[in-house]
């Protein structure tokens, strides 16, 4: 994907990071070897006698695939599960091929030779599957990764809005490192789905553990009748919104202008769910490090995308993923500033503290659901964590999008 808007100013935002903590630090260990939902689960390396089993496919992936025999032509072992079927494998002298675990979207594993490992197949999400099947579309610093790849965010429990009046406590989930891009959301508009035509099944997107929070057959009626009128929709202002009936320069840049309903409705196609507010909260605060912002306890345009010189311009969006100082404990950019993001929840006050025993999340409410982390044109304490901004969900501007969670496997 082209990443030439953010190129500048993810290279000042990266020198500042190297001369402040080393590469290390702020990309993180797990940078480069991370393996995304979407990409495929690892064959296990092949013995003397007889291979190993593939390695574990994680959330959205198909399981390992199974290995090649080794010299004496050994049986493969079988991969290990992920969310979807496990994966398997022959062995021989020579290696046959594992199949990945996986529905219609998954890729066969390859085979390995002589002892070496086949890889597994994998489970791609669908906003990515138009590029690489292993990778999809890149963002994010180069050399970049999929705009698919998603962290885990490990449970625990937190101060919502870092106030110790409102403790939470969240399952273990994972959320996408990037907002959703709009050549993401051109992959979603041309399968068809988001209108009334083709909406979500009724229930789908449901949080495992807050019945009744999937969509509902009633919000039919709040998506656009068709592709032609969404995208016209989508054009919200000629200032600042990022869609372009054909692809072009704004590819990488989150996809702004959307409603709740067709944030959820996006989420559910690709194989995910909106955050709870109060898990988007938990991930920008860094969990029990209760933190001011995503990064720390101070900002600067170095961390995100904020405060931008009235009037405000396209150009005070950036691409996702382009200021490695603004990423989150887990991984994740861009939590705070460039565009705000949608939660599940509607805006109600807090009252009681929340369990992870029941996962409370409002879904139901008034007329006002949550959006978190501010957007290019607000103020440091509207993009702060303490910060919980709210819109009809059928409000179309230009200060709004959504990242997606997933679920880890039981």
């Amino acid at each position: 994907m082209p990443q030439a808007r953010g190129a500048a100013r993810w290279t000042a935002g990266w020198l500042a990071a190297v001369l402040a903590a080393g590469c290390a630090q702020i990309l993180g260990a797990d940078w480069d070897s991370y393996t995304p939902p979407g990409a495929h689960g690892g064959g296990g390396a092949g013995g003397s006698a007889s291979g190993q089993g593939g390695q574990s496919g994680g959330p959205e992936q198909g399981g390992g695939g199974g290995v090649a025999g080794g010299d004496a032509s050994g049986a493969g072992g079988s991969g290990t599960s992920g969310t979807s079927s496990s994966g398997s494998g022959t062995g021989g002298n020579t290696g046959s091929s594992g199949s990945g675990g996986g529905d219609s979207t998954s890729s066969s594993g390859s085979g390995g030779s002589d002892g070496s490992g086949g890889s597994g197949g994998g489970v791609t999400a669908p906003s990515c599957a138009t590029s690489s099947p292993e990778t999809g579309p890149l963002c994010g610093p180069p050399p970049g990764i999929s705009c698919c790849d998603s962290r885990e965010v490990p449970g625990g429990t937190f101060n919502r809005n870092n106030n110790p009046a409102f403790a939470a406590s969240v399952s273990s989930f994972h959320l996408d490192t990037f907002e959703i891009t709009v050549g993401r959301f051109r992959a979603f508009m041309e399968s068809g789905h988001g209108v009334r035509t083709s909406p979500p099944a009724a229930a789908a997107g449901e949080h495992p553990k807050i019945p009744g929070s999937g969509w509902q057959s009633a919000w039919n009626e709040a998506l656009r009748p068709d592709v032609t009128s969404l995208s016209a929709a989508l054009s919200c202002t000629s200032s600042t919104a990022t869609w372009t009936p054909a692809a072009g320069r704004n590819e990488a840049l989150p996809i702004n202008c959307i409603t709740w309903y067709e944030a959820f409705a996006f989420c559910v196609w690709d194989r995910g769910r909106l955050p709870t507010d109060a898990e988007w909260n938990y991930a920008a605060v860094g969990g029990n490090m209760q933190r001011k912002f995503p990064w720390g306890d101070m900002i600067t345009h170095d961390h995100a995308s904020y405060a931008c010189a009235a009037p405000c311009a396209l150009s005070s969006l950036l691409e996702v993923g382009s200021l490695p100082l603004g990423r989150g404990r887990w991984g994740q950019f861009d939590l705070s500033g460039n565009v705000s993001e949608w939660a599940l929840d509607w805006a109600v006050n807090y009252t009681v503290p929340w369990s992870d025993q029941a996962q409370i999340s409002d879904v139901a409410g008034d007329n006002q659901r949550t959006r978190r982390g501010g957007y290019y044109a607000s103020d440091d304490y509207t993009v702060s964590n303490a910060h919980r901004g709210t819109d009809p969900p059928t409000v179309r501007g230009p200060w709004t999008s959504a990242r997606c969670a997933r679920d880890l496997p039981p």
